[in-house]
């Protein structure tokens, strides 16, 4: 039980941090398209 909270919170987290990464690139995709 406790193993699984602790994969799903790494899980979440990798997550988090690609959306992260792909906002940061289209954000200098539309400062390059300025």
């Amino acid at each position: 039980c406790v193993s699984t909270v602790g994969l799903d919170e790494a899980v979440i987290r990798e997550y988090i941090r690609n959306q992260e990464e792909k906002e940061k690139r289209q954000e200098q995709l539309n400062l390059r398209g300025l």
